[in-house]
């Protein structure tokens, strides 16, 4: 019995060492490397909500309580194996500071609700990359922002680029890297900074509103990936 199974496994082992050095061969021949192989990929995954279930516990969730706001946002998980990122804006109003130490008139600031992962439990090096980035959701009518921040930037800082939602409708949303602009302590510093020369500084990814609708919102997403080509 023994002798059997010491047999059938030392078949085994040569059976994988051939298949091994026949794909090191077959990829020798065709003169590349495995890592380039990979890198000729069309698109990377960077999230698929069926792989990365359990990743819902790590999202953080960001609003403009920090700043005195009533905003509520969180993410949950539903049951067609979706993220699902909902919460309500609420306008909330703020006295502007200036320097001759004298208020000035009640000032509306925009609401905001933030959802954020960070990036490298699933990371890849975007830097061959250069198509931009592509999500698959399905909104309720409002416009949101893919959000991305780097590794040297702190809670209020990160790349945003805004999109459009059908809703109801599932639609694929596709950004360029040039459509993203870099937001500091809520100031638009527009493409001042590229974020297409950074991206193998990525260290979070996420989505979020930022406008003055008050009300619910809801936007459930499903994958979200990486594009090698210049062309949509």
């Amino acid at each position: 019995m023994l002798r059997q199974f010491i047999k059938e496994y030392k078949r085994a082992a040569f059976s994988l060492k051939d298949k091994t050095v026949d794909y090191f061969k077959r990829i020798k021949d065709m003169g590349e490397h495995p890592v380039d192989l990979y890198n000729k990929e069309p698109k990377v995954l960077l999230l698929d909500s069926k792989i990365h279930a359990y990743t819902l516990p790590q999202w953080v969730v960001y609003t403009d309580a920090v700043v005195g706001g009533y905003s509520k946002c969180e993410l949950g998980y539903t049951n067609h194996e979706t993220f699902l990122f909902f919460g309500e804006l609420q306008i909330f109003q703020n006295y502007k500071y200036q320097m001759d130490t004298k208020f000035t008139n009640l000032k509306i600031l925009p609401s905001f609700a933030r959802v954020r992962h960070l990036y490298p439990l699933f990371c890849k090096d975007l830097s061959l990359y250069k198509g931009g980035i592509a999500m698959e959701c399905k909104g309720d009518g409002r416009n949101y922002q893919f959000q991305m921040k780097l590794q040297d930037f702190d809670t209020f800082s990160f790349y945003y680029a805004e999109f459009p939602t059908v809703k109801g409708e599932w639609t694929t949303v596709e950004l360029k890297w040039s459509d993203f602009h870099l937001n500091r302590y809520g100031r638009d510093f527009g493409k001042a900074d590229r974020l297409d020369n950074q991206l193998d500084k990525i260290h979070a990814i996420g989505v979020g509103v930022e406008d003055y609708q008050v009300g619910p919102f809801e936007l459930e997403f499903k994958s979200i990936y990486s594009l090698r080509s210049k062309e949509f």
